[in-house]
């Protein structure tokens, strides 16, 4: 759900996003309501979806929200536990 926050906060330009393309699609869930089936033969267990949601945002199908600025830090800014996206934010505040 936190993928359907930032693609809402994204498509109405309320928020500005620092780092890696979030995980979940910028879509979201498409489908709500579910029923659940054994198959006869071979009893495996499916849910099948009976509603499908449409969010009122742009986005790009399978992707992520997509950063404003891409910031990936390095590993030895990780084993040093130096906050690379922080300090840009930071630095772009003060700007």
């Amino acid at each position: 759900m936190a993928g359907v926050v930032c693609s809402f906060l994204k498509s109405n330009q309320r928020a500005v996003f620092i780092g890696e393309e979030t995980g979940g699609a910028m879509e979201g869930p498409t489908a709500r309501s579910f029923t659940k089936l054994t198959l006869p033969n071979t009893h495996i267990r499916i849910e099948v979806p009976l509603t499908k949601t449409v969010h009122a945002v742009r986005y790009t199908k399978g992707r992520g929200v997509i950063p404003d600025y891409w910031i990936e830090p390095i590993i030895e800014e990780l084993i040093d536990g130096v906050d690379t996206e922080l300090n840009f934010a930071l630095k772009l505040l003060n700007h």
